[in-house]
């Protein structure tokens, strides 16, 4: 059943309501390939912002898709790759940007500053 469900976390015309059902899947790969779907819908990243696998994580925060107020909520995360995944997302506001170039991480900190060196001017 597996493989199934990693072609129907990828494929690009999977229903919304069966990535949403998917990513309560208990295999991490499939909640990952779900957050690598570039059609995945805001709801389903947001449900999967939460989620216990790292990879997860990351790539929801930078999924294009992934609504503002769960970047700020991911800006937050223990993961300092996540927090890098927020300062990489093309979506990431300006504010969000200041902050994470003060984290305490460094590698957090070259992302928001490599951002912000080719934000327009």
């Amino acid at each position: 059943m597996n493989g199934f469900s990693f072609f129907l976390a990828r494929w690009p015309n999977t229903p919304g309501f069966v990535l949403n059902k998917l990513a309560e899947n208990e295999d991490a790969e499939v909640r990952y390939r779900i957050a690598l779907n570039d059609y995945a819908p805001a709801l389903v990243l947001e449900k999967l912002a939460g989620d216990k696998d790292e990879r997860v994580t990351v790539a929801v925060a930078n999924h294009v898709a992934t609504p503002i107020p769960t970047l700020e909520k991911l800006a937050e995360d223990g993961s300092m790759h996540a927090r890098g995944g927020v300062a990489r997302n093309p979506k990431c506001p300006a504010y969000l940007l200041d902050k994470l170039a003060e984290d305490e991480d460094k590698y957090v900190r070259d992302r928001a500053a490599f951002k912000r060196s080719r934000a327009p001017k």
